[in-house]
């Protein structure tokens, strides 16, 4: 069972505006966390779970969008955008002990989301220089488009190499939606340093290879058949309602270096009116294959537990927003975080290919929740 241990109020504690994008430091005595809306990082003492304790803020000259701990180093990706069309950042390196600003590294466009290859030799920074949801109704294409970015992490921080993945077979496949307009979200790179990337409004996936920059493989994340759910904002439940929906993936997880899963939160509105996001999480092999589709099963666990959200049913439903995996007691454990519903989905995906069904699922099998 998992239960919370201690809770740390980042505006009473840190002086914060927020705390969106965690990480911790491998002795799992600190977490470092974004505060986009005063353009700082903070530092939390986790030495003793239970009673956590603030150590302060730093500036790092924007809005950090992400972070990653390579310790004793934070690297933490910054907007510096003056305009949608005119998007712009930097990678900034702090040196956490100290907290000085070690390194500073011009990205030329807005950064969205960073990650940490497991053998810490690369990272990975998506490049996301989002559309203006008030102009044209915040239609695609609105260049520029977005971008993978590899980072060199071999040698002393300011002297890192950054490199561009090559995305030119994922912005020319004929299967993708608006590809003229690449719009990555979130990246997550497995042992074989192999980089998942999701590309949420063009509801697309890739696989990167780390070493090389080269795409992999591409897929469409494709659509998912939803029964039974609530679409009608009318502070009634009523799970009577059928629709089909673009996946849409928000944050991406490797199980392990063949399966991953996807958060499937949706964030586009197409030119008739249709909005993505299938309320839900998906299992996929690399190759592109389905190996698990929650379908409903997790907006409708999440009403089971009195944390369905009614006022966003006709939006996107429980948005699933977070993805993560980890090992706890030779498990393997998916978190899947409802943005809407102020909850934590975990699923025992020890094998991705043959989960365990789960008594809300409809026919298809689920994970052991």
């Amino acid at each position: 069972m998992f239960r919370p241990v201690g809770t740390f109020d980042v505006i009473e504690g840190n002086g914060s505006s927020v705390a969106e994008i965690i990480d911790a430091t491998v002795n799992a005595k600190q977490l470092v966390y974004t505060d986009a809306g005063k353009g700082k990082i903070g530092f939390v003492d986790i030495s003793d779970p239970a009673h956590p304790k603030g150590q302060g803020t730093v500036p790092v000259g924007g809005e950090p969008t992400s972070l990653i701990v390579l310790d004793p180093l934070v690297l933490v990706g910054v907007n510096t955008s003056e305009s949608y069309t005119d998007p712009s950042g930097k990678l900034v390196v702090m040196h956490r002990n100290t907290r000085q600003i070690v390194a500073i590294h011009e990205l030329y466009g807005q950064p969205d989301s960073l990650a940490l290859a497991p053998d810490r030799k690369r990272a990975a920074i998506v490049i996301e220089n989002e559309r203006d949801e008030g102009y044209n109704d915040g239609l695609l294409p609105q260049p520029p488009s977005g971008e993978l970015l590899i980072v060199d992490l071999h040698c002393a921080a300011k002297n890192r190499q950054i490199s561009k993945a090559d995305l030119w077979p994922v912005a020319s496949a004929s299967d993708i939606y608006e590809g003229d307009d690449l719009e990555p979200e979130f990246v997550d790179i497995n042992e074989q340093n192999e980089a998942v990337v999701s590309f949420q409004e063009n509801d697309y996936l890739a696989i990167v290879d780390m070493v090389t920059g080269k795409i992999l493989n591409h897929f469409s994340a494709g659509t998912v058949d939803l029964q039974n759910v609530d679409a009608t904002e009318d502070d009634l439940i009523i799970l009577d309602q059928n629709l089909t929906k673009r996946r849409e993936p928000d944050s991406v997880a490797w199980i392990d270096d063949d399966s991953f899963a996807t958060a499937n939160e949706g964030d586009y509105e197409d030119k008739n009116g249709e909005e993505g996001g299938s309320r839900g999480f998906t299992i996929f092999n690399k190759d592109g294959t389905v190996e698990y589709e929650s379908y409903e099963f997790f907006e409708h666990w999440l009403l089971s537990a009195g944390h369905y959200n009614e006022g966003r049913s006709e939006n996107k439903g429980c948005e699933p927003e977070g993805a993560d995996t980890g090992t706890f007691g030779g498990r393997r454990l998916l978190f899947i975080g409802s943005e809407r519903c102020n909850a934590v989905g975990v699923y025992d995906v020890s094998d991705p290919g043959a989960p365990s069904r789960c008594r809300f699922c409809r026919p298809a099998s689920s994970p052991k929740a």
